[in-house]
């Protein structure tokens, strides 16, 4: 504002300057006095604004400019001194325009905070006031104000007062004008004292029957439905009571206003306004002890079923219609129950590590454990309650870094390639990771009670579930479609490979001195990865077979497997299959069965009871299931001892059983139905480039087309001519 004023008159000066020059050689210059300009630029602008200002300089200086202009000279043309502003008089009265609107500032700050501080105590926001006194705090402290020092003290030992009931009374003490501290002192010093009950010194009114004491607002005296208008200041003799009274009226649907009160004493007409409204509040609590000393419990609400009401939860009779409620009649003649509450914190801390030592459940705790480290590590600090969904995009792209899927440019003479490369281009995660992701995400905010769709208006909800976070998915696949990033298959794992490893092993096997337990970790691989090849079951599953879920056919031809536990298998849902004998005996997933057994008796290991495949520990066997990274471990050792690794995971087997049994003519559905896949849908994903390159495919039908045999054209007329059809009406 400063800037603005201080700009208008340096126009100002210069037009004037101006048409002096224009008009010195002839004229009689009449210069405005500075006093003029003085008392155009004293105007309060506070009171006006910078653009009254302005005008006001233009008024002062404008005429003078116009009369230099039309005033003849009454004499010939003498030299005239140059006329000198007091532009330190000028300078003087910017300073104190400068300084009347600094006082305007904190005094505006500052009755905002009496304004707060003097509302009901039912209705005083303590934060709106904290951030009141802030405000004053920074504007004083920013028009260096004299009392800046005293504003900012103010300020920082109330901020930890935010939850303090007597916040407001504190601030009206520290901050109120005379009056309001004057009330306020003599409010404190009746409360403290031992002043003579009003009953018996003057009619004093029940509680219930008058307002809150300066206040507008009916307290929680008045039943349900009624509510106040403005109170009205009375003074003067009433018709019943002699009195001065703060007043008000109550309306109620279906009946007329009537007026209430607070009364005070004759005794107290010869005292000051302000005692006098002292002692009206003091009456009023002192009749409060008629009521019952028993403290308000707040119950959680129930609606009435007949009008919706709320009320509490062990309501008899709805408080708006009277509804009345059947009572719930508990049989207290019986023995209590015996609750066993260590039993059940055992048993829920028994459910609670099941749940987190699985694979999903751990991969969702490091997520969680990298967004809480991303989100406090914002220029402004987050946590989960706190995050919105540009949060959640920038952690995206921060964990898109991460990624190992190349995605090339367009130009990029390796685009297409599957493989590592060494070109520039950046890896980033694939498509289905970040899906993948987004669920773990979306589940982790759900658990933390933000579930439900996003809402922009209030800022509530599950961020993950926004429109931006599926957007960015969609705009990842695009990406990578476009790059040639295809969905990855695993590398089919077929008998020839197969019988390498199982060849491996058994040469390991004969080697003298092995020692017991390396004896046991070979018979047992051996037995697996052939069981689970010839078995089409998923790794992690077979690894947690117990040892009572099989059993061997009656003339020992075959296993007989009936799990029910798996990733997909939950309930009544149990996964059935069999495998038999083969004439390979190295490959042969009973013969290799019958030598883990064997080997098992022989070191005396007891597998009648738990998992069927058990992991090690040192020279020990281990009482957990043989799966996840273990079976990848060994799995990948073996094909690098026979130099034939090409990225084979564990569902490499599956995939091989898959695309086998489709080549020897399974159906669809037996080969779905074998491996345990709910649907025929994986079956076409491993054999699609079979079912294109077939000879009845539609590749090859196009191809026969286009021979002179076929006439297409002659066929289509033929089906599409109804000449020869008779009509049935004739």
């Amino acid at each position: 504002m400063l800037r603005l004023v201080l700009f208008a008159f340096y126009v100002y000066t210069s037009c004037f300057i101006a048409a002096l020059i224009l008009v010195m050689a002839d004229q009689v210059p009449v210069v405005p006095d500075a006093i003029q300009i003085q008392d155009a630029l004293a105007v309060p602008q506070a009171q006006y604004g910078a653009a009254q200002v302005v005008q006001d300089v233009d008024n002062a200086v404008q005429p003078a400019v116009v009369a230099q202009v039309a005033v003849p000279p009454a004499n010939p043309p003498n030299p005239v001194p140059e006329p000198v502003l007091d532009v330190y008089a000028l300078k003087l009265k910017i300073e104190e325009l400068e300084s009347t609107l600094t006082r305007a500032s904190v005094s505006s700050a500052l009755d905002t905070v009496r304004q707060l501080a003097s509302r009901p105590a039912s209705l005083v926001d303590p934060y709106a006031l904290v951030a009141a006194l802030e405000q004053l705090a920074d504007v004083s402290r920013e028009t260096a104000h004299p009392e800046r020092k005293k504003y900012d003290a103010i300020f920082k030992q109330c901020r930890p007062l935010v939850d303090e009931p007597r916040l407001a009374a504190v601030i009206i003490n520290l901050l109120g004008d005379k009056e309001e501290k004057q009330v306020a002192g003599q409010i404190h010093k009746l409360l403290k004292s031992s002043h003579p009950s009003p009953s018996a010194r003057g009619p004093v009114l029940q509680f219930g029957q008058g307002a809150q004491p300066g206040s507008s607002f009916l307290g929680p005296m008045f039943p349900t439905g009624f509510r106040g208008r403005a109170g009205v200041r009375r003074s003067g003799p009433s018709q019943s009571v002699r009195d001065f009274a703060w007043g008000g009226s109550v309306v109620s649907p279906g009946m007329p206003p009537f007026e209430i009160r607070d009364y005070w004493i004759e005794d107290a007409r010869s005292l000051p306004i302000v005692v006098k409204e002292a002692l009206a509040f003091v009456y009023t609590l002192q009749a409060s002890k008629t009521l019952s000393q028993r403290p308000r419990i707040w119950r959680p609400a129930a609606p009435c079923p007949e009008c919706a009401y709320f009320n509490d939860d062990t309501f008899n009779f709805c408080q708006r219609c009277g509804f009345r409620r059947e009572p719930v009649i508990v049989d207290n003649t019986r023995d209590p129950l015996k609750v066993d509450l260590k039993d059940i914190d055992a048993r829920l801390s028994e459910l609670k590590k099941i749940k987190s030592s699985k694979p999903y459940e751990k991969q969702k705790s490091s997520i969680l454990r990298e967004l809480v480290r991303f989100l406090a590590s914002l220029p402004t600090s987050k946590s989960l309650s706190s995050a919105s969904p540009a949060d959640i995009l920038k952690f995206l792209v921060w964990k898109d870094k991460s990624g190992r899927t190349k995605v090339h440019k367009i130009s990029c003479p390796q685009a297409g390639q599957t493989r590592s490369s060494s070109c520039s281009c950046p890896s980033r995660l694939a498509a289905g990771t970040v899906d993948s992701l987004l669920g773990k995400l979306r589940a982790i905010f759900a658990e933390a009670g933000l579930g439900g769709e996003w809402d922009d208006r209030l800022g509530i909800g599950n961020p993950v579930s926004h429109p931006s976070i599926k957007n960015y998915l969609r705009l990842i696949k695009e990406e990578q479609a476009k790059a040639r990033v295809c969905p990855k298959k695993a590398v089919p794992l077929f008998l020839e490979k197969l019988q390498m490893i199982a060849q491996f092993i058994l040469t390991q096997l004969q080697t003298p001195g092995i020692p017991p337990i390396s004896l046991y970790i070979y018979s047992r691989d051996l037995c697996f990865f052939t069981t689970d090849f010839f078995s089409g079951d998923r790794s992690s599953d077979l690894g947690r077979v117990l040892s009572r879920e099989i059993l061997f056919f009656p003339d020992s031809s075959g296993i007989l497997f009936n799990h029910t536990f798996g990733k997909t298998l939950r309930g009544d849902s149990v996964n059935t299959f069999a495998i038999r004998r083969c004439d390979n005996l190295v490959v042969c997933p009973v013969k290799n069965f019958e030598r883990y057994i064997a080997v098992v008796k022989l070191i005396n290991i007891n597998l009648a009871q738990g998992f069927l495949f058990r992991v090690t520990k040192g020279n020990s066997v281990t009482q957990e299931p043989f799966s996840g990274s273990a079976v990848h471990s060994r799995l990948k050792y073996y094909l690098d001892q026979i130099k034939a690794n090409e990225g084979e995971t564990p569902h490499s087997s599956r995939s091989g059983c898959s695309i086998t049994l489709s080549l020897l003519g399974a159906s669809k559905e037996a080969v779905a139905n074998h491996i345990g896949w709910a649907s025929t849908k994986m079956v076409d994903h491993y054999n699609d480039l079979r079912n294109i390159l077939r000879p009845d495919a539609p590749a090859a039908l196009l191809s026969a087309a286009a021979g002179p045999s076929c006439n297409v054209v002659a066929a289509y007329e033929s089906y599409e001519d109804v000449s020869s059809f008779k009509p049935i009406f004739l």
